[in-house]
């Protein structure tokens, strides 16, 4: 069994996912936009045996909690990017039983040997269907349930599966004159960065949200222009609302969007995610993933999508005790920096336990 760290420059990365099934969220580019937005490193680690492929794409941060003079050397840990990135296995990866525990075992070896001392991955709801078994120090956790809408189905199937009262917003508002369209994110991209940004104030988002900001989108623009496309929603020729969606091996993914003040009372959104899924269907894609609510859970976000659709994922994640004496260093360094009880901050379902910050959850 080999194993290797991959920068995103890296050609072998790409290669790889021309043999993977994958979604825009394991791409090198979408990794390399949010580490931009993140300070942090974007890199994978690929391990193959024979056939066998697995790629786990991930941004390394660093810690600095642990004071210079008890650092040994410099500690990281690793996180999925914005989404669900996950880790992909080939096919013939998943016929083997044994593959996948030695996969595992190996990515803890050398993400040890890199100085990584603990990983937080938020699975794939659709491509990672089988999860991390036979190894103890992962902890692989339900948080809740996304939407999706099955695009194989006929157009006829895919309006019957939409709530009522969904229909009767689609309905009332093409009869008030809405029109929604899907562009190229290019030709559209200072319009939707205006409605999000608008949107963002409106709610009084929190600070995670804002990093989404204009200079973040012009550089998935420049980076991903040919996967990435706009769905936006006119009222009397002025743009009421816009969603931005990417297109990747068959999957669409609803990434963020807004609606303006004015266009609220108009619920411009319902009749968006549907042109959307037409608009989608007809490129030949597979599968439109809503996503579900904020954190995974089942809140009114997650309701509203739900009405779109009856096809649901479970959402797992992954927690990782890499190191185990580097990490339990950062737990005593984090809790006498911020006056918290070592017993309490363990009790928190917040992984890494080290980066929780009072007051902000």
């Amino acid at each position: 069994m080999q194993s290797k760290v991959l920068d995103w420059r890296d050609p072998l990365w790409s290669d790889m996912l021309a043999h993977l099934a994958h979604d825009i969220y394991h791409l090198p580019e979408y990794l390399f936009c949010e580490a931009q937005r993140t300070q942090s490193i974007p890199e994978a680690i690929l391990i193959t045996e024979g056939e066998k492929v697995c790629l786990i794409p991930y941004l390394r941060r660093s810690c600095h909690p642990i004071p210079a003079t008890l650092q040994p050397a410099e500690v990281y840990d690793i996180t999925s990017p914005n989404g669900y990135s996950g880790f992909l296995f080939n096919q013939a990866a998943l016929e083997d039983l044994a593959f996948g525990p030695d996969a595992w075992r190996q990515f803890l070896r050398l993400a040890k040997a890199t100085g990584i001392c603990s990983a937080f991955l938020r699975l794939h709801p659709s491509l990672n269907t089988t999860h991390p078994q036979g190894v103890s120090n992962i902890l692989v956790k339900k948080v809740g349930q996304t939407v999706s809408i099955n695009l194989e189905l006929s157009e006829s199937e895919l309006w019957s599966h939409i709530h009522k009262s969904q229909r009767n917003k689609i309905n009332r508002g093409k009869r008030l004159g809405l029109i929604a369209k899907v562009k190229p994110f290019s030709e559209y991209i200072n319009d939707f960065c205006d409605i999000y940004e608008a949107t963002m104030q409106r709610v009084q988002a929190e600070t995670s949200f804002l990093t989404f900001n204009r200079d973040y989108f012009f550089l998935l623009q420049k980076n991903l222009d040919h996967k990435l496309f706009v769905c936006i929603v006119e009222y009397q020729g002025r743009i009421i609302s816009a969603g931005l969606y990417s297109e990747c091996s068959g999957i669409v993914q609803g990434l963020l969007g807004g609606t303006t003040h004015e266009g609220l009372k108009l619920s411009p959104t319902s009749l968006e995610f549907y042109q959307a899924s037409l608009w989608a269907k007809q490129c030949g894609n597979s599968i439109l993933h809503l996503g579900g609510g904020v954190g995974g859970a089942e809140d009114g976000l997650y309701q509203y999508k739900a009405n779109f659709s009856k096809q649901r994922h479970a959402f797992y994640t992954a927690s990782i005790i890499i190191d185990p004496v580097q990490y339990r260093w950062l737990l005593d360094s984090h809790a006498k920096k911020h006056n918290i009880d070592i017993d309490h901050l363990l009790s928190i379902p917040f992984f890494p336990a080290y980066r929780y910050i009072p007051n902000q959850q």
